[in-house]
């Protein structure tokens, strides 16, 4: 799902403080891991493009991303669990930044 529209539903629906976290992989290894679930037939160029679209939105509009590509699942885990229970940032009007809260 686009970035884009996570933020327009975070600010249609008032939510005064929310995050964004872009599960990302380089092309090479979802690739591997789209075969080894068997289905190679979802490895296409749409979904490279797809994913490059995703993660250089993430970057423009300063969302995380945590690349899962060098990680076991269990690091992966780790790193979302800890991310879920990290305190959120402050809304934008409360520390005078202006624009889109990712």
């Amino acid at each position: 799902m686009r970035i884009a529209f996570i933020q327009e539903a975070i600010a249609a629906s008032k939510i005064a403080n929310a995050r964004v976290l872009l599960l990302d992989c380089a092309d090479q290894c979802r690739v591997l891991r789209l075969a080894g679930r068997g289905q190679p037939q979802l490895a296409t160029r749409d979904m490279m493009n797809w994913s490059r679209y995703l993660r250089e939105e993430a970057l423009q509009t300063g969302c995380e991303i945590l690349d899962t590509g060098l990680l076991s699942l269990g690091e992966c885990l780790e790193r979302l669990t800890s991310y879920l229970q990290a305190p959120l940032r402050a809304a934008p009007e409360a520390i005078g930044v202006e624009g889109d809260l990712c």
